[in-house]
């Protein structure tokens, strides 16, 4: 074997130790980071949109009692009226 080939296959021989490494690097160290932070942001973003819900669960149950309570609107459940559409069902109250 000649002196270039020795030299192409060592070289070839630290490209590929550093191909292995730099795989083995990426693989073991920084993916499992990637995917400890992707996971928590997966958490922290599902508990902000079931707080979301249940926020406005609690709305819509304080409106629904609010609107349970009142004797007009169990005549209307029953009996429904214009009247009763006209003096409380407006834009704003939706």
């Amino acid at each position: 074997m000649n002196l270039k080939s020795k030299i192409a296959l060592i070289i070839l021989a630290v490209f590929a130790l550093y191909g292995v490494l730099d795989y083995g690097f990426y693989r073991f160290v920084v993916f499992p980071k990637f995917q400890e932070l992707e996971h928590r942001q997966v958490r922290d973003d599902l508990q902000k949109a079931v707080h979301a819900f249940q926020r406005e669960i609690g709305h819509l149950d304080s409106s629904c009692h609010d609107w349970a309570s009142w004797d007009d609107t169990y005549s209307f459940a029953g009996d429904p009226s214009d009247e009763y559409i006209k003096s409380n069902l407006t834009i704003s109250t939706f």
